[in-house]
This record gives C-alpha cells, sequence and structure tokens, in this order.
C-alpha cells in the first residue's frame, strides 16, 4: 500500500487535458496509488483507484446524476410543452471527504 504524505486538494489545472502529458499516470487522491489505465480509460474523470472507488460506493459513489425534464413552452404560459430529458454528471465532493476522513482515521489507528 502506498503512503500519504498529507491531504491532496487539486486544482482545475489538475483536470485539464493535456495531450503531450497522455502516457502519464494519475494518481488516487486518497492514497497516492497510481490509478489502473484500465479504470482511468473506463472512467476518465476518476479520481479513485479500483480499491476506493469500491470503498465510495457505500457513501453514495464518486459521481452523482441529475436529470433535468427540459421545457420547450415559453415563459407564463399555460400549455406546459416538455422537451427531452437533460442529464449532468458532478463529482460527489462530500462522499470524498467522508472516503477521505475514514482513510485518515485507518491510517492513525494503524500507527
Amino acid at each position: 500500500m502506498c503512503s500519504r504524505e498529507g491531504r491532496f486538494r487539486p486544482g482545475p489545472a489538475f483536470f485539464t487535458r493535456h495531450p503531450e502529458l497522455e502516457d502519464c499516470t494519475r494518481r488516487c487522491i486518497v492514497c497516492k496509488c497510481e490509478i489502473e489505465a484500465e479504470r482511468v480509460e473506463a472512467i476518465a474523470a476518476t479520481r479513485l483507484c479500483a480499491k476506493h472507488g469500491r470503498e465510495i460506493e457505500q457513501y453514495g459513489g464518486e459521481f452523482t446524476l441529475t436529470a433535468a425534464q427540459e421545457r420547450t413552452s415559453k415563459q407564463g404560459s399555460l400549455k406546459l410543452n416538455y422537451g427531452g430529458i437533460s442529464t449532468a454528471l458532478s463529482r460527489n465532493n462530500e462522499a470524498l471527504g467522508k472516503l477521505l476522513d475514514e482513510y485518515e482515521r485507518q491510517q492513525y489507528s494503524n500507527e
């Protein structure tokens, strides 16, 4: 298992795609271990290794999916015309925080 030197809070530049760096590996924000290439290929926006990807499921998962019905009618109209459904995938920061706290507790209890 990899050791951790402190809490890592990546900024927006951490997730910017750089084609020249595509061969570089990403590290898990919890344990700092290398994220498996298959996992990165399957879930491009992941920040977690497979082990912590499984563990975060108890807190609701790494991502949350929200859906909203699109309305195509005019504002204030009594006739409600609905179009399609738009979806948005967002990072579950609350679950990430809980996972990081649990990991830190485990590290301190093992010392």
